[in-house]
């Protein structure tokens, strides 16, 4: 399995997580920091999550609840040196991710910072 395929189903999981688990922070660990032998809490802290962001990255997060009562959040990552050099808007490199958290109590924005950063180190290569 490639780098990207397993950055792919790593951010399905992510994505697909009804809340912070031990075990997904440390598939995440490993796929963005190998040379460690622990990891943060990133699938539960925004913190830690935001670590993950590439160098350079603008990060934009949107937080509500939408009509049906849930929770929602919605991440945009968009790579700095595309923005405002002379850039066509079609030619800024931006990644997402939203997540809708049914159950209450659960802040599903961790996860979703999580898996536009995975995103966005699938198109930066590492």
């Amino acid at each position: 399995m490639s780098k990207d395929e397993a950055l792919r189903d790593l951010i399905e999981r992510v994505e697909r997580a009804e809340g912070p688990a031990f075990a997904l922070d440390c598939a995440i660990g490993q796929a963005l920091r190998p040379d460690r032998d622990s990891w943060p809490a990133y699938s539960a802290s925004i913190d830690a999550a935001l670590t993950l962001a590439p160098r350079g990255w603008i990060v934009a997060l949107r937080r509500y609840f939408n009509s049906d009562g849930e929770y929602v959040s919605a991440v945009w990552l968009t790579d700095s040196s595309t923005v405002g050099r002379g850039c066509e808007p079609d030619e800024e490199l931006t990644v997402s991710s939203r997540i809708v958290e049914q159950r209450e109590g659960d802040d599903p924005t961790p996860r979703a910072i999580v898996a536009a950063s995975l995103r966005a180190h699938m198109g930066t290569g590492g």
